[in-house]
């Protein structure tokens, strides 16, 4: 019965908030609007952060990865920006996905936008070029604003505290599947 529950808990893609996938019915909190700013840090080695700074790192983490709808690991292709006939310029970032890490499958590509305004719109612009085909953790938010459903997203360098961070909450969570074969002696 374990098995059962754990396989369909798997295969219904539990993972990260209550409300996932593109049906999401409420507006960012002001706590997930901190989280998925629409950015990217370009930390390397988390391991290398001392004293309050690898603390807020780590509460952070922990908190971006219980917060995701999503979280996959990929290659950014394009940065590319485009502007609307407002003249409001957002910058558009596209992963070539290799792995979906937490939540439902998120398909072979994932294009994210970063629209102005947004908190993490000027430190993306600033490393766009750093950006371009490096392997990156995309841990992704949808929210409802106005009538539409946005995804909202925090870029990070993949490394080893990301990776077992993910796996902490896996664990924790019961997102693992385990299968258990039972032989007869």
């Amino acid at each position: 019965m374990a098995v059962f529950a754990g396989l369909t808990c798997a295969l219904a893609g539990c993972g990260g908030s209550k409300s996932s996938g593109p049906g999401a019915e409420h507006p960012l909190t002001a706590q997930q609007a901190a989280l998925f700013e629409d950015g990217v840090d370009m930390l390397e080695d988390p391991n290398a952060l001392q004293d309050t700074w690898r603390t807020d790192w780590d509460q952070e983490t922990r908190e971006r990865i219980a917060q995701s709808d999503q979280i996959a690991l990929g290659d950014v292709t394009t940065v590319r920006t485009q502007e609307d006939p407002g003249q409001t310029v957002s910058y558009y970032v596209v992963i070539s996905v290799a792995k979906t890490l937490l939540g439902e499958p998120v398909g072979s590509e994932l294009v994210l936008t970063a629209r102005e305004g947004a908190a993490g719109y000027g430190k993306l612009g600033e490393q766009r070029d750093r950006l371009l085909r490096k392997s990156v953790v995309a841990f992704v938010k949808h929210a409802k604003e106005g009538t539409r459903v946005v995804s909202h997203f925090h870029l990070a360098m993949p490394s080893q505290p990301v990776f077992a961070a993910i796996d902490q909450y896996k664990r924790k969570s019961g997102n693992e599947v385990r299968i258990i074969t039972h032989t007869q002696q």
